[in-house]
């Protein structure tokens, strides 16, 4: 908490709704393959947030770009990892 920032718990609700889709997506087929195209959607969702946010600050942290670039190198390597179970 060095720069005094508050993570909330997420709603109950939203939580549930979030299980029921992800239940749901995996109904049928092959599931290795349908999760690894959630984790890859996932992980491009992060990617692109993750590079939005960073054109988006005008002053920034050193130590938070460069742990940004560490989370989009390894969001990146998910991907790599999870294309063999499409």
């Amino acid at each position: 908490m060095q720069r005094g920032w508050q993570l909330s718990d997420l709603n109950p609700g939203v939580r549930a709704m979030a299980e029921m889709m992800s239940r749901a997506q995996l109904l049928g087929g092959n599931r290795d393959s349908k999760i690894a195209g959630m984790m890859i959607q996932g992980n491009t969702r992060g990617i692109i947030m993750g590079l939005k946010a960073s054109r988006e600050t005008y002053s920034p942290d050193d130590r938070v770009g460069g742990l940004a670039q560490k989370l989009m190198d390894t969001e990146n390597t998910n991907i790599q990892q999870m294309k063999p179970f499409l």
